[in-house]
């Protein structure tokens, strides 16, 4: 997966100058928690629901130009939506406003704040092409 949490400022196409390292942004995400950051796991597996971030789930979603880096997060509430509307799973057992119900819970009690948390500390999401 290739995604980047850099300065808001920042042009993910000009270099890496203050970027954080998923452990650097781990940490800040423990400490959002609560929660002694562990050397194997990233806390509450954030890291792995990032995934509707990747560069192959964004290409495919919004017109934009770069081949690099897709850069429209520009927002916590962009990042949000974009989220929410990509975690709904639609569970055979369940009907559909039930999916949604679930994946409301999801993101506004793990991954919004992890989301705001970034952005209030002045980071955005960012997904890269690296492959």
């Amino acid at each position: 997966m290739a995604i980047a949490i850099i300065p808001i400022e920042a042009d993910p196409t000009k270099g890496r100058e203050g970027w954080l390292t998923m452990n650097e942004a781990d940490k800040l995400v423990c400490d959002l928690f609560g929660v002694e950051p562990d050397p194997k796991w990233y806390c509450n597996n954030w890291f792995d629901s990032f995934w509707y971030f990747d560069w192959y789930t964004v290409k495919h979603q919004y017109d934009f130009e770069s081949n690099y880096a897709f850069d429209g997060f520009k927002t916590a509430d962009k990042a949000v939506l974009h989220f929410f509307k990509n975690s709904i799973y639609l569970d055979k057992d369940k009907d559909f406003w039930q999916s949604v119900a679930d994946a409301q819970a999801y993101v506004k009690k793990y991954i919004e704040p992890i989301i705001r948390m970034f952005y209030d500390k002045g980071y955005k999401i960012v997904s890269l092409n690296l492959g």
